[in-house]
């Protein structure tokens, strides 16, 4: 479920299921992402040089439906529910990636570390700031505490708060405490001495865990309240009848 064919699967689904709602440009961009588009060809063809051709193709439909989206969608309640996934999803993928390259200890870290930096796509942004060899350390700290990259954590955390702020719905006593819990982990985020712990990878791994929770209990929570589906309701309205 995790995969890009299931990803790739679930956005034809769900761009179908709203397909009136969706512009013709964004249609046009959602529509190519189709495998028999993506693959023309008849025969099975697994060389990497196809798979790296399909990739590209893929970054380059979802760059443009993203940024259709940051400019172009009205910013009512649907854009905020997809961009408080997006932040959620963003966050939880960057942890996973932390916590499975950073906490175990490597000889030689600096292939992972620049691996790490291009899948955030913070390598740029790295070299320009620290002009140094690759270290754990500062590596955390643009991906982890420092709120002015969009690609790192803090950033999303700052991004979450907001979008629970502007949630003004129905009962509040079970946003207020899923913010409070929010801005308390993006207090953490800002108080983090990225130099000591990384240094601790059993901290620094207990930490991403933390993280990690929060975020699960927040989609947990706006899933329920927010997102059910309504064949309880419809079924409840149907017997008042």
């Amino acid at each position: 479920p995790d995969g890009i064919a299931s990803a790739v699967d679930g956005i034809l689904r769900n761009a179908q299921n709203v397909r009136d709602r969706l512009s013709f440009d964004s249609w046009q961009i959602i529509s190519r992402l189709d495998y028999s588009v993506l693959i023309p060809w008849a025969s099975p063809r697994n060389t990497m040089g196809d798979a790296l051709l399909i990739l590209n193709q893929m970054i380059g439909l979802l760059s443009a439906f993203a940024g259709l989206a940051s400019e172009s969608m009205t910013r009512g309640p649907g854009w905020l529910f997809m961009d408080l996934g997006r932040r959620i999803e963003r966050a939880q993928c960057l942890l996973r990636l932390l916590d499975r390259l950073l906490v175990p200890v490597h000889a030689n870290p600096r292939p992972i570390l620049e691996s790490i930096l291009d899948i955030c796509d913070s390598a740029m942004t790295y070299r320009y700031r620290y002009l140094m060899s690759y270290e754990i350390g500062p590596v955390l700290d643009l991906l982890v505490a420092d709120q002015t990259n969009p690609r790192g954590l803090a950033f999303q955390f700052m991004k979450i708060v907001n979008h629970l702020d502007d949630l003004n719905v129905g009962d509040k006593s079970e946003l207020a405490e899923q913010r409070k819990r929010m801005t308390e982990l993006r207090g953490t985020l800002r108080l983090m001495d990225s130099e000591s712990i990384s240094q601790d990878r059993s901290l620094l791994s207990s930490k991403l865990s933390d993280y990690s929770r929060g975020l699960t209990e927040l989609s947990e929570f706006i899933t329920r309240r927010f997102l059910t589906h309504t064949q309880t309701r419809q079924l409840q309205d149907m017997v008042n009848q």
